[in-house]
């Protein structure tokens, strides 16, 4: 389940002061990662509200069956049918995050 908007505060430090701001986000196609996006915080979910990643992209990568996107950390990536398998699951909802 995808948090609500406005219902996380981050806490950084910029110029020396600190300061306290509420994460953005926003749902793209995952045929629209290029590498400007490499580094961005992302959040996938499925179908299933107990089924989720959160990570940042390190990598993106494209065939003719499927979009690959890499995460720090995470040893097994998010894979993207470019056409879903009859039966099988759906392909997960992508947010980039920022703020």
């Amino acid at each position: 389940m995808l948090p609500r908007r406005g219902s996380n505060r981050v806490v950084s430090r910029q110029q020396g002061k600190l300061v306290v701001s509420t994460p953005q986000y926003i749902e793209i196609a995952p045929d629209q990662l290029n590498a400007e996006h490499l580094g961005m915080r992302a959040f996938f979910t499925w179908d299933d509200p107990k089924i989720y990643k959160f990570g940042t992209i390190v990598g993106v990568a494209a065939d003719s069956t499927a979009i690959h996107v890499n995460l720090a950390g995470i040893d097994q990536g998010v894979v993207f049918l470019r056409q879903p398998i009859a039966g099988g699951t759906a392909n997960p909802r992508l947010y980039l995050l920022w703020g």
